[in-house]
């Protein structure tokens, strides 16, 4: 877009964001009458039209979904603790909807008079750069990352929560049900010919409620069939992270990890959790440490220690093993056998095509010793696509064999997808939602990741294993052995 087209858009309408432009054109504030703007509206279309791809691509734009969190989380304390009371300042965009690539850093808060919230932005420690101010809306550079934050009176937070987090998809699905309602639906309220049926209010959920509809949590908001399965009544009541009673999938310092296995049991049951599983790398990996056979038998006896210094917490050993190149498990099953679960991984590509590929995820998901398959796609967010499994065999293939296939919380993973995780759930699969994380303060983040990623798949809490108690975790376990 020509430099003088952005001056314009800036200093007439005070446009900063993509979701700003998007609202440019379907509020009709560029009069296209005019043929210069007509012009400007052309291309923003093009420029702006939608993918219809609810998880985002490898070679999307946006800043992961972990990074963008650790931006704004001392963002939000600090303008949280710079608030007067009634005064509300929340996270929303990609960031409520929890996006594996946060396309904009955006910031709702809400508040009689903006000036004050929006001077503590600004005046934060970290900001490197003020990028642009006015009297509702301030951004600001923070660790390279467009921060954005705008303050609006409480009686219209709710209209403001609902424009800045659905996707343009779900807004326009949104507008069209309102019209099959008689009703219009713009960012300044509903209406009916022209008369506001609902204009303040404090939560989105009134404005769903106006539409006839219930409350569409944002990690649904992409555009899909949540609208037409909201109005049918239809929408599950989705998992959520205090549904979870304990993570299959965690790393210490005797592979990659950072912390040792106690610090790691520690903060589990800080979190409230029955039971984590230890589950360290085995030799393939490429990692710096791995627990080969004697390592395990040593790792065992630690394991030992700690069970018996915080006996509330059950601590399951497993391993997380590399499916070899073909199909086999680089530790023998000997190994396997002494062990509480056993985590299977897809790392190395080795070259394969998707068929290929297909062929060792089944081989594992059908050894009798192989409990979890983790991140089945593998994929990278922002750096590479998942594998091209075909996924309807692995679905298949996990049913019946009794192997529960993961939704891993790692922000470089966050796989299955949403979308995948929605069809995997469809075939009756069991799906586990774990950190797999490989330091104890990022134990609850990352399971937060992961449940909200299980949300974007429409999961609900009886759809996660590991919303149950140990006591089904286990009877789950030597299922799969004793029908081996």
């Amino acid at each position: 877009m020509p430099l003088e087209t952005v001056a314009t858009l800036y200093r007439q309408l005070g446009v900063t964001t993509r979701t700003e432009l998007q609202a440019v054109l379907r509020e009709g504030l560029l009069d296209e009458r005019v043929p210069a703007n007509a012009q400007i509206a052309r291309a923003l279309r093009r420029g702006l039209a939608p993918t219809g791809a609810p998880d985002a691509p490898a070679d999307a734009e946006g800043v992961p979904l972990g990074r963008a969190w650790r931006i704004v989380l001392p963002v939000l304390d600090a303008l949280r603790k710079n608030s007067a009371d009634g005064e509300e300042v929340e996270a929303v965009g990609g960031l409520r909807r929890v996006d594996p690539l946060v396309a904009e850093i955006t910031l709702l808060g809400s508040a009689a008079d903006p000036r004050a919230m929006l001077t503590a932005l600004v005046d934060l420690p970290g900001v490197s750069e003020i990028l642009h101010r006015s009297r509702h809306k301030a951004s600001v550079l923070i660790d390279d990352s467009q921060v954005d934050l705008k303050v609006v009176p409480k009686p219209a937070r709710g209209l403001a929560q609902l424009w800045s987090t659905g996707t343009e998809a779900h807004l326009a699905k949104l507008v069209d049900h309102a019209r099959s309602k008689g009703l219009t639906l713009r960012s300044t309220g509903v209406f009916r010919s022209g008369e506001p049926v609902t204009s303040a209010c404090e939560s989105d959920a009134e404005i769903y409620a106006t539409l006839g509809l219930s409350q569409i949590a944002p990690e649904l908001r992409v555009g899909q069939d949540e609208v037409e399965v909201a109005a049918a009544g239809g929408l599950p009541d989705l998992v959520s992270v205090g549904d979870v009673r304990g993570d299959l999938h965690m790393h210490s310092d005797w592979s990659d990890g950072q912390d040792p296995i106690e610090a790691m049991a520690e903060a589990a049951q800080a979190l409230g959790y029955e039971y984590i599983a230890i589950t360290d790398h085995s030799p393939h990996a490429e990692t710096r440490r791995a627990v080969d056979p004697a390592r395990l038998r040593r790792q065992a006896a630690e394991i030992e220690r700690v069970r018996a210094r915080l006996p509330q917490l059950t601590i399951l050993h497993g391993v997380e093993v590399d499916i070899m190149s073909d199909g086999t498990l680089d530790l023998d099953d000997a190994t396997l056998q002494e062990l509480d679960l056993v985590v299977a991984s897809l790392h190395d590509r080795a070259g394969h095509s998707g068929e290929e590929l297909t062929a060792r995820c089944l081989a594992a998901l059908r050894h009798p010793l192989v409990n979890i398959l983790a991140h089945p796609t593998n994929r990278l967010v922002g750096h590479r696509a998942g594998y091209e499994l075909d996924l309807d065999a692995v679905f298949a293939t996990a049913k019946s064999t009794g192997t529960i296939l993961e939704i891993d919380g790692a922000p470089i993973h966050l796989d299955m997808d949403g979308a995948v995780a929605r069809r995997a759930a469809a075939t009756g699969a069991m799906i586990s939602v774990d950190s797999d994380s490989h330091r104890a303060s990022r134990l609850g983040a990352q399971m937060w990741y992961g449940i909200g990623t299980a949300r974007r798949g429409w999961l609900r809490a009886d759809q996660v294993v590991n919303t149950q108690p140990v006591t089904a975790i286990r009877e789950i376990l030597a299922c799969k052995r004793a029908n081996a």
